[in-house]
């Protein structure tokens, strides 16, 4: 059985620097999966590029039944992403 979850060589551009770099990486049914790391790492990258909020530079990201456009969300069910920061917040 397939992951409903799977990450391809992804890389996401910015200019000359690299936000990711050819990560690769498949999420099991029923599995919960993070990221750790220090900042900068892209992880936050990662994530919006599999929810479809970035256009990956390379490799490419399947969501259940087969690999989207880069233009449109692959999620279709729920998911979540927490910010690095509470722009809404009052201090």
């Amino acid at each position: 059985m397939t992951a409903p979850i799977e990450v391809s060589a992804l890389t996401k551009a910015f200019g000359r620097n690299r936000g990711v770099e050819d990560v690769s990486c498949a999420v099991q049914r029923g599995e919960v999966f993070g990221f750790l790391g220090p900042n900068g790492t892209g992880k936050s990258t990662t994530i919006r590029l599999i929810l479809g909020l970035y256009r990956p530079t390379a490799g490419h990201v399947r969501v259940k039944d087969g690999t989207r456009p880069p233009t449109r969300s692959p999620c279709t069910g729920p998911s979540a992403i927490s910010p690095q920061s509470r722009p809404c917040s009052r201090g």
